[in-house]
């Protein structure tokens, strides 16, 4: 009988765990989406959620248009978070709040339940400035490029400059020459330990063949600063990125890019 009432205790125990990581919230009563609207809605997000320990960030729902536009539509949405209550919560209007003691590395998913028939998530990271500088600054241009002699001066670019190096907490990252609203040439996944970073390409608009993702990376303050912000200077080591769309140029020995933090 004993060990019976231990069984029992423990289930009980297990589904109060798994009602308080589904605990939700519920936006504001609205009539049902009709199916065709239910069916099309989607978060509106062009890339990954990144944000510091104690940020907040609104997820909406809408619907794609023409090309890149999202048309926003309310819904009656319960929302929740997982792992709920473990440094982050979400409240009825969508708002993912990170806690101040969040640590670096940290993953979240947003779930939106439309209406009660249709479930859909995102993702969100967690990163911090110290820990992960490459994130901090996540917007880079080049500006040169790697010599072939082991000298540090930084060679002028062969070709066209890449305009656009986007760094993400969840590990992901995209290259553009020229950019235009959300047009990307190619993106994939970094992995960057101490001095060694390895890029692949997961899919791309234009992939170059002469892509080269394995080699050493380094990050240094150069002094310099632009409207309050620390200019960075990114030596990526034995690492091609390729050249643009209609350019034929032999691989270098690395490039140069520069960011603010």
């Amino acid at each position: 009988m004993r060990r019976l009432s231990v069984i029992v205790l423990l289930l009980l125990a297990l589904e109060v765990g798994a009602e308080s990581r589904r605990r939700s919230v519920r936006s504001p009563s609205l009539p049902p989406l009709d199916p065709q609207t239910l069916y099309s809605v989607g978060f509106m997000e062009y890339g990954p959620v990144s944000l510091l320990p104690g940020q907040s960030h609104e997820f909406r729902l809408g619907i794609l248009k023409c090309c890149v536009f999202f048309e926003p539509v309310g819904a009656n949405v319960e929302w929740s978070v997982e792992p709920a209550f473990f440094h982050a919560s979400i409240d009825t209007g969508g708002v993912l709040t990170i806690d101040a003691t969040a640590t670096n590395g940290m993953s979240y998913r947003v779930y939106a339940n439309i209406d009660g028939k249709r479930i859909i998530s995102y993702a969100a990271h967690v990163y911090t400035r110290e820990e992960n500088p490459l994130a901090a600054i996540r917007y880079f241009r080049q500006i040169g490029e790697v010599p072939c002699d082991g000298s540090n001066r930084i060679d002028p670019v062969r070709g066209t400059h890449i305009q656009e190096m986007l760094m993400h907490a969840d590990g992901s990252f995209s290259i553009t020459w020229i950019p235009f609203e959300v047009y990307k040439d190619y993106w994939g996944f970094f992995v960057a330990r101490k001095n060694h970073m390895t890029l692949a390409i997961r899919y791309g608009n234009h992939v170059p063949d002469n892509f080269d993702g394995d080699g050493t990376w380094e990050l240094v303050k150069t002094g310099a600063s632009k409207n309050g912000y620390d200019a960075y200077h990114l030596f990526l080591r034995e690492i091609w990125l390729g050249s643009a769309y209609g350019q034929v140029t032999s691989a270098g020995c690395g490039v140069v890019l520069e960011g603010f933090l």
